[in-house]
This record gives C-alpha cells, sequence and structure tokens, in this order.
C-alpha cells in the first residue's frame, strides 16, 4: 500500500497543479474587469449596457488591459469614475480589442467621443501605445467599437443609469 502511495503520489500532485494552473489561466484576463461592481446604463434607445464600475486609481489604471475579446461582449462596457470634470486621456497598453470613448458630464451627458482607439498588444515602445485626445470630462465610458450599441450613442445624447 505504502509502495502504491508513493508510486502515485506525485503524478496526483502534477495532475492537480495542472489542473489549478490550467483554471487560472482561463478565466485570469477578465477576472479583473469582472470583479467590479456592476450596473446597468441605458442608452437613448432603451437598450442596455452592462457596464463595470472602475473607481479606483488601481481599477482605473488596469482598465480593459490584458481582456480578450471573448472575455467581454459587445453589450458591455466600463465605467470610469471622476469627482469632478478634468483632463481625461486613455491609452491603449496590453489591450486586444479596439473602443469607443465617450467622455461624459456628471449627468452623463455626452461631452465628446473618440472612436476606434486602435489596441495595442504590448506595454512598449511607450510612444507607439494608442492614446485618447484630451478631453475635459468627468467620466468615461468604454465600450468594443464592434459593438452595435456603441455605434448608436451620438455626441450631446444623454445616457441614464437603470435602477
Amino acid at each position: 500500500m505504502t509502495y502504491l502511495i508513493q508510486q502515485k503520489l506525485p503524478k496526483l500532485m502534477l495532475f492537480f497543479f495542472i489542473l489549478l494552473n490550467t483554471g487560472a489561466c482561463v478565466s485570469d484576463t477578465a477576472s479583473h474587469i469582472k470583479n467590479l461592481p456592476q450596473k446597468t446604463i441605458l442608452i437613448p434607445s432603451g437598450e442596455e449596457l452592462k457596464t463595470y464600475i472602475a473607481k479606483s486609481y488601481s481599477e482605473q489604471k488596469k482598465g480593459l488591459s490584458g481582456v480578450k475579446p471573448s472575455d467581454f461582449s459587445d453589450n458591455e462596457a466600463v465605467f470610469f469614475t471622476g469627482n469632478r470634470i478634468y483632463e481625461r486621456e486613455f491609452w491603449m497598453i496590453n489591450t486586444f480589442f479596439d473602443l469607443d470613448l465617450f467622455f461624459l458630464n456628471e449627468d452623463l451627458y455626452v461631452l465628446d467621443i473618440h472612436r476606434n482607439l486602435q489596441h495595442f498588444e504590448g506595454e512598449s515602445p511607450k510612444s507607439e501605445i494608442p492614446r485618447s485626445r484630451i478631453v475635459r470630462a468627468q467620466h468615461v465610458l468604454e465600450v468594443k467599437s464592434s459593438s452595435p450599441l456603441a455605434k448608436k450613442i451620438k455626441l450631446g445624447m444623454i445616457l441614464k443609469w437603470k435602477d
């Protein structure tokens, strides 16, 4: 019996190690986004965007970095909060899909739109990482450029939270 345990234990431990690490790799790309608080934004057409709220500096800094297209659907968005209007600029470090950025005031009025900000699969050279233009806004909403809902959001619209 002891001989059998000594023979099988290393293989069993290796199996569990591989199983645990494989599972972590599959879900890790989107885990930081999926763990954020969620609300729903209504666009004027009445359609809904499942919205992840990035409040803290670290949440906003990470943004959609590392998130694969298959882990973020066309009806999802990330909302970057702000406590006042100030100059906002976003860059696309380690991203895997293009984004539409909607710069908003405190009432979710669309002040400016940056469409099709190109993704950048890496962290350098920094001079080549695409950046949005600088816009004075309180909040920013990021949606996949491929989203039909993103295409319906226009300058001057007011978005609403669904309660």
